[in-house]
């Protein structure tokens, strides 16, 4: 359950490389290192926030800034949680905007239009409008999260993506068969 939610970031990280200037062996390497790099980011995180909180930590939000609140190095250190709260703003408003932008990308090609320009007004009205009456309060968007969400997105982010490979694949291959006839 908790795999789909960077499973759906892979995907959406997938509909941006065609827009890249690199050649395919580097797109490849670099998509693997930084998926790597924040996988191990990700564990070191997830052991330090349970070597300090334990059992404790499934009652925490954001157990990291629990952890990082209970962090006092002298004076120096001693209101640390205020920067991680800063840079978790700052990497949520990139996060969104990358998620609006490939929204947009998205429904630009299913529709056919080449200048999209105009559906990131409409769109980002729409995200607005939908992040403002989705959930009352964050303990109801995290229930949802760990409740109902995997089940939803699963098959956006697995199961059409699969499908759509293998149709990808058949097609090639009667391609092929097609001109070598």
């Amino acid at each position: 359950i908790v795999g789909t939610i960077p499973v759906g970031e892979l995907v959406v990280i997938l509909m941006i490389t065609p827009n890249l200037r690199l050649s395919g062996k580097n797109v490849t390497r670099y998509l693997f290192l930084g998926v790597g790099i924040g996988a191990a980011t990700a564990v070191i995180a997830l052991m330090r926030d349970i070597a300090v909180l334990g059992n404790t930590m499934r009652m925490f939000g954001l157990p990291s800034l629990v952890v990082l609140r209970l962090v006092t190095v002298g004076n120096a250190l001693s209101h640390i949680e205020i920067l991680f709260a800063v840079v978790l703003i700052i990497l949520l408003f990139f996060k969104i905007t990358l998620l609006l932008y490939v929204t947009v990308l998205t429904v630009a090609q299913i529709m056919g239009v080449v200048n999209f320009r105009q559906l990131v007004l409409a769109t980002g009205a729409l995200t607005l409008v939908y992040s403002l009456t989705l959930y009352a309060d964050p303990v109801a968007h995290m229930a949802s999260a760990r409740e109902t969400t995997p089940f939803l997105w699963t098959p956006f982010e697995v199961i059409i993506p699969v499908v759509t490979l293998i149709t990808a694949m058949l097609r090639g291959k009667s391609t092929k068969k097609e001109a070598g006839s």
